[in-house]
């Protein structure tokens, strides 16, 4: 299990794309034929990030994260295919 956040004043600026290609590159270079992650469906710029690396949704899970004002928010699992 792997994850990758990016500090609150730094996003925007290219460093979860650059993370998320150094950690993909390493994962083909073992030979994982297959990337399965979860993200928050209000998360806007990580669902676009990942779909521009090719992710597509294969499932959701109803009320999956935890919220700060005590609601449930739900998660995407999105999956890579990789060569």
């Amino acid at each position: 299990m792997l994850s990758i956040a990016v500090a609150a004043e730094r996003r925007g600026a290219g460093g979860g794309k650059a993370l998320l290609g150094r950690h993909l590159g390493r994962l083909a270079g073992q030979g994982v034929r297959r990337v399965v992650l979860e993200v928050d469906e209000d998360n806007e710029p990580a669902l676009a990030l990942y779909r521009a690396f090719g992710f597509e949704q294969v499932g959701r899970r109803k009320a999956y994260y935890a919220r700060a004002d005590g609601k449930r928010g739900s998660a995407r699992v999105m999956a890579l295919e990789m060569a």
